[in-house]
């Protein structure tokens, strides 16, 4: 394990590198079958977005040699898998290592809503967890030159992963036409090889895959905040789900980072009994940059740390080790209502009961926030005016679980959630 966190860091850094001489100019010749790395695909002239086809082609070659020893050091890829199933983590320690898997055996009897009382962190003591490890990759994480705040014109990158399809891809591009293309970056990395996308979104999927699992993205993250951050224009980084609604377009999206005094820092939807925060969270360009150049100490900085969920335990917490301001605010609605856990916040901080009554596919339990089946005219406007200002709301059915979403309209009846807002985007 320890030698996959150390391939993994090394990989990262290579990533980075090969971004730096495609964007130059230089290719990697073709040495080996890539299977489900690449996925190669028409970009229809989108040359330009993420580097011509060549270009990108020579990022996935140097990133394949650099899996194919993680792989090879495991016996097989689906060896690979399985471990990182059974940790939540590949960046471990080999102290820590032996607690965790014994550990593991004991999560199945937590209960699905008290979420203050894991068997992995039989107390609710977050610095005690924050502080577990060795000291001295903390201290180097702290003493790393910071990069400067550049004061700049808000332009967004938008880094969705996905399962197979964009749940609400009608109410996505009207959001996104609101402004001209120069003012966003869409990036769209896939689960599966070949996804179902419009035509309009296909120019914004990256075709390679890096392998990730629930509460496990952060290799992904990371790579993708690398390729956003190769365009200079980019301000602000933003994490998102293929299940996710957009609650305003674009247009008002940059406004308010040009206006609203919050989002001049990183933003994230903080749990302070236990230093995390949500995965879905905006970095600002210095912040994301900082995190993607010293990415080697920074996967040193969490192998200090057991975690029950790595994505909510890396960003923010090793922001908040070096003393970043940092503004809790929730950009990303969920629903974490009847659990224990401190996100169950967000409901009452809504004040959209009438959303809260929408029909759901599943309840919040302590892994998963509410899946919303349904929803009616007077529930989405609600939650759009509420003084949270949420930006995007989350999850729905319709990518990692098949089901169209629907909105109750007083005057149309039944109709496709997609399309409604579709046409509540475009105002």
């Amino acid at each position: 394990m320890l030698r996959l966190a150390s391939s993994i860091c090394l990989s990262v850094a290579i990533l980075c590198a090969a971004a730096a001489g495609a964007s130059a100019g230089w290719a990697v010749a073709p040495s080996r079958k890539l299977g489900h790395l690449a996925h190669r695909t028409s970009y229809g002239g989108a040359a330009g977005r993420y580097g011509t086809e060549d270009q990108e082609l020579a990022l996935v070659q140097v990133r394949a040699q650099a899996v194919r020893h993680e792989v090879e050091d495991h016996s097989s890829e689906q060896r690979w898998e399985e471990m990182a199933n059974t940790s939540s983590v590949h960046y471990v320690n080999p102290k820590l290592k032996e607690r965790l898997f014994q550990l593991h055996s004991d999560r199945a009897s937590t209960s699905t809503t008290d979420c203050s009382a894991s068997p992995l962190f039989p107390h609710r003591d977050a610095r005690s967890m924050a502080l577990t490890g060795y000291p001295e990759a903390r201290e180097m994480w702290r003493a790393l030159p910071s990069i400067p705040v550049t004061s700049q014109s808000p332009k967004i990158a938008l880094l969705m992963m996905i399962y197979k399809r964009i749940a609400f891809p009608r109410a996505w591009q009207s959001a996104l036409e609101t402004v001209p293309p120069e003012k966003y970056r869409f990036i769209i990395h896939s689960v599966l090889d070949s996804p179902e996308l419009d035509e309009f979104f296909a120019p914004f999927l990256i075709l390679f895959r890096f392998p990730s699992a629930h509460c496990n993205t952060v290799w992904l993250l990371l790579n993708l905040m690398s390729i956003a951050l190769g365009d200079p224009d980019v301000s602000h980084l933003v994490t998102l789900s293929g299940d996710t609604l957009p609650l305003q377009n674009m247009n008002t999206i940059l406004g308010s980072l040009g206006t609203d005094a919050s989002l001049t820092s990183s933003n994230f939807c903080v749990d302070p009994d236990w230093v995390r925060a949500e995965t879905w969270f905006m970095l600002r360009r210095a912040d994301a940059s900082f995190i993607v150049q010293n990415s080697e100490q920074f996967h040193a900085l969490l192998s200090t740390r057991l975690t029950y969920c790595v994505d909510e335990d890396s960003f923010y917490w090793s922001l908040m080790e070096r003393d970043v301001t940092i503004t809790d605010r929730c950009l990303m609605m969920t629903d974490w209502s009847n659990t224990a856990k401190y996100w169950s916040k967000i409901a009452s901080e809504c004040d959209c009961p009438t959303f809260l009554s929408s029909s759901r596919q599943e309840a919040a339990t302590c892994g998963r926030p509410s899946m919303f089946l349904s929803v009616t005219a007077a529930g989405m406007a609600e939650l759009r005016s509420s003084n949270a200002k949420y930006w995007f709301v989350r999850k729905f059915t319709g990518d990692g679980t098949d089901g169209i979403p629907t909105y109750q309209d007083p005057l149309n009846g039944t109709i496709p959630l997609d399309d409604a807002m579709a046409n509540l985007l475009t105002r």
